[in-house]
C-alpha cells in the first residue's frame, strides 16, 4: 500500500490485486460552516498498525480510517479538553465547537493552528486560554472570531495584546507588528497581512495597546459586555473603518483611536 503526494491511495487487498482510490469518499461531514469531504488520513491493519503517507508497505490492508474533526484534543480533566496542534489542513473555515464528546473546550494550545492555510476561524466563548503563537503562520486568515484578546480574559502586559496569539516568528504573508503594552515596553508580533475582520465575543476590557499598530484590520466587532477600552488600544489602526462603540462601554482611554 502506498499513499502518494498526489492524493491517491494504492491499496493491495490481496496477493495480486491492487485498488486505487483517486479521491476522497463520498461521505460528507459538517465542519461548522459547510459540508465538506472527508479526507483519507491513513490506513490501518486489523492489528492496529498505522500506515503513514509517502511510505510503501507490502502487507495486506484491511480497512481505512479517517478523521472526522479538523483538530485533535488533549484531555485536561474528566470534563474539559484543549485543542492541540492538528493535522487536518483541507478545511478553509473552522468553527471550533464549545463541546467535543461531551467535554467542554476550554483551551487552545500553543501552535495549535500553526501554518494552517484556511481563511476563517472562530472560537467559542467556552475557551479560557489561548497559547502563544496558536495561529502562527496562518497567512491566509481573513476573519477571526475570539472570545477575548490575548492569552486569556485576565491577561496582562504582552500576553494581553492581539498579536500574542500569532507569535513572534516571522513568515511569508505576515506583517511584523510592534505592539506596546506600556509607554516604553513593546513586543513585535507577526500578524497575518490579509486579516481584515476581527470579532471579540466575550471580553470585558481591552487593555493598553490591545490592537496597537494592527493597521491591516478594517473591521472590529465586539459584544455588548465590553466595559472599557484602554489607552492606545487601537492606536495606528489606519485601515480601521468600521467599529461600533456599544452602550456597555463606560471608559475609553487616551489616544485610543489616533
Amino acid at each position: 500500500m502506498r499513499y502518494d503526494t498526489d492524493g491517491s491511495w494504492y491499496h493491495k487487498p490481496g496477493p495480486t490485486d491492487i485498488l486505487k482510490y483517486n479521491w476522497q469518499p463520498d461521505d460528507k461531514i459538517w465542519n461548522g460552516v459547510e459540508y465538506a469531504e472527508r479526507i483519507w488520513t491513513n490506513e490501518s491493519s486489523l492489528s492496529g498498525v498505522i500506515y503513514e503517507p509517502d511510505t510503501t508497505y507490502d502487507s495486506e490492508i484491511y480497512y481505512i480510517t479517517y478523521f472526522e474533526e479538523p483538530y485533535t484534543v488533549v484531555n485536561l480533566t474528566s470534563a474539559t479538553v484543549e485543542i492541540a496542534p492538528f493535522n487536518f489542513r483541507e478545511l478553509n473555515q473552522v468553527v471550533v465547537p464549545s463541546e467535543i464528546d461531551g467535554k467542554t473546550v476550554v483551551g487552545i494550545a500553543s501552535s495549535a493552528f500553526a501554518g494552517w492555510s484556511g481563511y476563517g476561524l472562530a472560537l467559542p466563548n467556552s475557551v479560557a486560554t489561548i497559547g502563544a503563537g496558536a495561529f502562527s503562520g496562518c497567512k491566509n486568515l481573513l476573519s477571526l472570531t475570539l472570545p477575548f484578546v490575548g492569552a486569556s480574559r485576565n491577561a496582562t502586559n504582552a500576553s494581553a495584546l492581539f498579536g500574542y496569539v500569532f507569535g513572534t516568528a516571522s513568515y511569508s504573508g505576515g506583517t511584523a507588528t510592534q505592539q506596546y503594552y506600556a509607554s516604553s515596553s513593546s513586543v513585535t508580533y507577526c500578524v497575518p497581512s490579509q486579516l481584515w475582520w476581527v470579532e471579540i465575543t466575550d471580553a470585558v476590557a481591552f487593555k493598553y495597546g490591545a490592537f496597537y499598530n494592527c493597521n491591516m484590520i478594517g473591521r472590529v466587532q465586539f459584544s455588548n459586555g465590553l466595559t472599557s477600552i484602554g489607552d492606545y488600544a487601537f492606536y495606528n489602526c489606519s485601515s480601521l473603518d468600521d467599529i461600533s462603540i456599544m452602550p456597555s462601554v463606560q471608559s475609553i482611554g487616551e489616544l485610543c483611536f489616533l
